[in-house]
């Protein structure tokens, strides 16, 4: 039999905006517990770790990390407020630009905590409770003592300021005592607590006295060969769906600190993005003074070939001359297409 043992540190992507853990992907994982093709085994410690989690250690940390956005652009557009005693018309444009971002900032606030604690209207804690409601529910209470000797012997998963991973790792070792099958563990876990260099072989042989096979993994795209192909469709679909929202979010940045956010993640596609793609951005970079204003959109990041510093990505080569000047006009930009290197070179002979 095949079993599934998700650690706390990946259940927490199922409340992240980009990710891998997705509704599809829940869905393929309960499809395949229906059929009886897999067993996803839950202990109690997780749970709990999940749950306290979700409702106040992650919640706080993303809320935390929007604050400190918040307040860098405060201070930078306050320092901007004060230098335009002189002109009290853009000073007042200013302001108004500082009301909308605080009123955007307040919103975005109030859709954290509904991912987070809003148990009715959260899509994340929906799907950890389906997962949860078709899991086979491992009760951690009673491997407390074994967990604090492994911890105190400093065996793995050995963690000397907690013993919470000795505690799940007892309570799975103890699951399978109990059946003593030939059974596949696919075990996914991304903390290296249980080995950085696969498996930790004492973990290991713990189990395989138990007739167990463990497949060892660090992340939900590398269970292709559990979910079979299926996953591959669903990344694939998954992260043209993410660079879509990407760039449009990008586009429609409605203040300079929400252009530098979204420039932020639009730059994780960078090898992604198509002809078309960059016209857009492009185009928006050119119209939309929120992004050629802001302070955090550094444009030479995202078209600058890597493999040859100073020269744009070949791609922009096919780029629209008069748009091309004026993109990097208003931008700034001091690199070059290749093709206009080419042409000035030409003239000057």
């Amino acid at each position: 039999m095949k079993y599934l043992f998700i650690d706390t540190n990946i259940y927490k992507y199922l409340f992240s905006d980009n990710t891998t853990f997705s509704d599809d992907v829940v869905t393929l994982v309960k499809k395949l517990i229906d059929n009886e093709r897999l067993i996803l085994i839950l202990p109690t410690q997780v749970i709990d770790e999940v749950e306290r989690n979700h409702l106040e250690f992650w919640y706080v940390s993303e809320c935390d990390d929007r604050e400190k956005k918040k307040d860098q652009y405060i201070e930078n557009i306050n320092k901007k407020i004060d230098g335009l005693n002189e002109y009290p018309k853009l000073k007042r444009v200013l302001e108004r630009e500082k009301g909308k971002y605080l009123k955007e900032h307040r919103k975005e606030l109030k859709v954290i905590e509904e991912k987070y604690r809003n148990s009715k209207k959260s899509k994340a804690i929906r799907n950890f409770n389906d997962l949860k409601e078709k899991s086979e529910i491992i009760n951690s209470d009673t491997v407390l003592n074994n967990a604090a000797i492994r911890n105190q012997k400093k065996n793995p998963p050995y963690d000397k300021a907690k013993i919470t991973d000795a505690v799940i790792w007892e309570s799975i070792v103890d699951f399978f005592k109990k059946r003593n099958k030939q059974s596949i563990l696919y075990f996914l876990a991304d903390d290296g607590c249980y080995g950085k260099r696969g498996f930790n072989p004492f973990l290991l042989r713990e189990v395989s006295k138990f007739k167990v096979k463990v497949h060892y993994r660090k992340s939900i795209s590398s269970l292709n060969d559990l979910l079979g192909s299926d996953i591959d469709k669903i990344i694939e679909q998954e992260n043209k769906e993410l660079k879509k929202n990407a760039i449009q979010n990008f586009i429609s940045s409605r203040s300079w600190m929400s252009a530098g956010s979204n420039f932020s993640e639009l730059l994780k596609f960078k090898d992604n993005l198509t002809l078309d793609d960059y016209r857009d951005i492009i185009r928006a970079s050119t119209i939309n003074d929120q992004i050629y204003r802001s302070f955090f959109v550094n444009l030479v990041e995202l078209i600058e070939d890597k493999n040859s510093k100073g020269y744009t990505l070949p791609i922009l080569e096919e780029i629209d001359d008069t748009a091309w000047k004026t993109f990097k006009e208003r931008n700034l930009i001091l690199i070059n297409r290749r093709k206009d290197n080419l042409e000035i070179s030409q003239k000057e002979f």
